[in-house]
Order: C-alpha cells, then sequence, then structure tokens
C-alpha cells in the first residue's frame, strides 16, 4: 500500500540504490523523478524520446544507457506527462535489451 505510484517509486530508490549507482528514467518523466535518485545518493541517466517516436525509448536506447552500475529502470505507465501507456510488446522489447545488455556487462 502507498500513496500513489511517487510514493512507491520513491521508496523503491531508496531501497535499492546505493551512491554512484545509476537508474535509467526514459525522457519525457514526471519532474520528480530523477530528484528521488540523487536523494538516494544514485545518477539518474535520461534516455529521451520525442513525439517522433510515440515518447518511448527503444530497445536500442535502453541498451546504450545500461551500464555496470544501473540498478534501476524507472518506468511507470500511464505515465505523465504525455499520459502514456506502455503495452506488453514495448515492456517484452525493453526486457530482452535489459537482459542482453546485463549478461554482456558480466562477461566484460
Amino acid at each position: 500500500m502507498s500513496a500513489g505510484a511517487k510514493q512507491t517509486l520513491y521508496n523503491l530508490a531508496m531501497a535499492v540504490i546505493d551512491p554512484g549507482d545509476e537508474a535509467i528514467i526514459p525522457a519525457p518523466y514526471w519532474v520528480s523523478y530523477p530528484d528521488m535518485v540523487l536523494l538516494a545518493d544514485g545518477q539518474p541517466v535520461m534516455p529521451f524520446a520525442g513525439m517522433a517516436q510515440g515518447y518511448k525509448i527503444t530497445p536500442r536506447q535502453l541498451a546504450a544507457a545500461i551500464t555496470p552500475q544501473t540498478r534501476l529502470l524507472l518506468l511507470n505507465s500511464p505515465a505523465i506527462p504525455p499520459a502514456l501507456r506502455i503495452r506488453a510488446p514495448t515492456c517484452a522489447g525493453s526486457g530482452s535489451a535489459a537482459r542482453a545488455s546485463a549478461h554482456s556487462h558480466r562477461h566484460r
């Protein structure tokens, strides 16, 4: 139970981010998300997805944003702005990119 998504995301950031860890926050995002990560002594990483992309980052953008310091991918659906709903195929593509990138970072 929580007072809403922002409280839950803040609690999550405080629980999993250590100093120097990174959290990926696809842009556009709610204005308070990067500050939540900063309050946890983490570093926000914000790949941009504009109107031409339907405000959704691509699996390639996600893979490029992931580093060995990445601890969190912050996805909130529906996202405000722009009232975007993340569909299952988009999540599946993002999950595949995250798994592939995580695997490549482990074997460097």
